[in-house]
């Protein structure tokens, strides 16, 4: 009999959860004690370039308005 192997499996669905947070606005410690980390290091390692990335994008919007409304 084959057995059928789950698509995602329950740490896929965490990160998902995490990096969703994030895009949400979460601040990083919120996202710590949301996913049960140990310290704001182990957020960092694993979600820190999403981080990064979301502060990028707001400067980069920040920056479209100014050319677009003066």
């Amino acid at each position: 009999m084959l057995r059928s192997v789950p698509r995602y499996r329950i740490n896929s669905l965490r990160h998902f959860h995490a990096s969703w947070l994030i895009d949400q606005g979460w601040s990083p410690k919120k996202v710590q004690r949301r996913m049960g980390h140990s310290s704001i290091q182990v957020t960092y390692d694993l979600y820190g370039h999403l981080f990064d990335k979301r502060d990028t994008d707001l400067d980069e919007v920040a920056r479209l308005e100014q050319k677009l409304l003066g």
